[in-house]
């Protein structure tokens, strides 16, 4: 695979992870990663860090943060190549049947086809 290969593939699945959050597609969201990827958050509550291994286990995680969700509704997104990753951010707003909140996400990847860390960081509720 050429450089330019891969980092078009790393773009796309950057792009596909923040399609599957918003569409609410967890099985999408599970095929974005490798079976030994491993997803590391830092969210503001009183635990938060998280810590995650494989596939379903990350698409676990996300969907405990927007499953609830009536409505998500993707505010602004940008997926980049920075040196030999693929940076992927996302603000989204979202009302479930308790609240009405708003989160932006950044998540870094390897420019491989799929992850094996997906460090995502910067979760603010309003």
């Amino acid at each position: 695979m050429t450089p330019s290969t891969r980092e078009r593939l790393a773009l796309e699945l950057g792009r596909r992870l923040i399609d599957g959050i918003v569409t609410h597609d967890w099985s999408g969201i599970q095929d974005c990663f490798e079976p030994d990827a491993r997803l590391r958050a830092v969210v503001p509550q009183e635990n938060p860090f998280r810590d995650r291994v494989g596939g379903q286990e990350a698409a676990d995680q996300i969907r405990r943060w927007f499953g609830d969700a009536d409505v998500t509704e993707l505010v602004s997104s940008s997926v980049e190549p920075v040196g030999d990753r693929v940076l992927s951010r996302w603000a989204t707003a979202y009302t479930s049947p308790t609240a009405s909140t708003s989160t932006s996400r950044t998540a870094g990847t390897s420019s491989s086809s799929r992850p094996t860390s997906l460090p995502a960081i910067g979760a603010s509720p309003t």
